[in-house]
């Protein structure tokens, strides 16, 4: 026991000495030992002078290798970052008309809309229906097919940057959009409000028409009245006679693409399942009338590259007769 405290009171000495360590091993780490590059301070000074050398020998003058270095520092802070890579690399902020590298060559149309448009489980949509009819008339041309369940004509409107944006992924001439809006519109209304909401519907499908048509490729336009609706007949009713006024004029319209209309009025309402769903006998009727008015552009347009290409091959045989 009489010895403890003087035990006890030569621990702070211990303790005093122990910073004295840690300065010393400070003094190390600063002046000859670096842990976290592993390098000693001559290891250090030759890396520095050899890449002061490979420098000059590149460049022509010392130092340029630390700029070197920077701009790596740049190229991948570019590579990473939205804002700068909109700087060095080609971005588009409305509709590409590049097509890809993959190009596959084939016309695309796109179809955009509900339900009525992405089909209902178990059964095939009218956009898969009219690729095989496509296909069996010998078309190279590819459907996309753009419908998302519930959407209204104006969540379409929203929507159809992004689809036409997608068509072109798909490697070919955008050639036609096909539209099929409305019903959502209708069944989300209550009945009182029907008559307020139509015209709303017609203006929505206009913007997209417009949209669409000044898309890149300048696309011919379709628009599909609504086919039986079981809850909202009436309405669906009043509003394909407004669509069939406001293409009357719209297809009128001169341009560089078509506007053209599918009427799918007088559809069997028993090939609907649950009064607003077709099955696959509905849907093929949906492809069939799609494809008879889509098929009169095709050939007229096939023709007139005909007519091109006679003309074209004529001038180029006059002129040799000419030489």
């Amino acid at each position: 026991r009489s010895g403890y405290p003087t035990q006890r009171s030569g621990y702070p000495t211990q303790r005093s000495g122990y910073p004295t360590q840690r300065g010393g091993s400070a003094t190390q780490r600063n002046g000859y030992y670096t842990q976290r590059s592993g390098y000693t301070v001559t290891q250090r000074q030759e890396r520095h002078e050899r890449n002061e050398r490979h420098g000059h020998e590149r460049h022509g003058h010392l130092g340029h290798s630390s700029h070197r270095s920077y701009s790596c520092i740049m190229q991948s802070t570019r590579l990473r970052s939205p804002r700068l890579a909109s700087s060095g690399s080609q971005v588009s902020l409305g509709f590409s008309s590049t097509v890809p590298a993959n190009n596959s060559g084939k016309d695309v149309i796109l179809c955009v809309g509900d339900s009525l448009t992405a089909g209902k489980k178990g059964f095939r949509s009218y956009p898969s229906q009219l690729q095989r009819l496509l296909d069996e008339d010998g078309l190279q041309m590819k459907v996309h097919s753009s419908g998302v369940w519930g959407h209204t004509s104006q969540d379409v409107l929203k929507r159809l940057p992004s689809a036409l944006q997608s068509a072109f992924t798909e490697g070919g001439r955008l050639a036609f959009v096909l539209i099929l809006v409305g019903t959502n519109d209708l069944l989300h209304s209550h009945p009182h409000q029907l008559d307020y909401q139509i015209p709303n519907i017609i203006n929505n499908i206009r913007a997209i028409c417009e949209t669409a048509a000044n898309a890149a490729f300048f696309p011919h336009v379709g628009v599909l009245t609504l086919p039986p609706l079981a809850s909202r007949n009436p309405a669906r009713l009043r509003l394909n006679q407004q669509i069939r006024h406001f293409m009357a004029g719209y297809a009128a319209q001169k341009g560089l693409s078509e506007r053209f209309l599918v009427d799918l009025e007088s559809l069997n309402p028993s090939l609907a399942q649950d009064g607003v769903h077709f099955n696959d006998e509905g849907y093929m009727e949906f492809a069939r009338r799609t494809r008879a008015a889509i098929l009169p552009i095709i050939q007229a347009e096939a023709a007139s590259k005909s007519r091109l290409v006679s003309k074209s091959w004529l001038g180029s045989w006059i002129e040799s007769l000419g030489g």
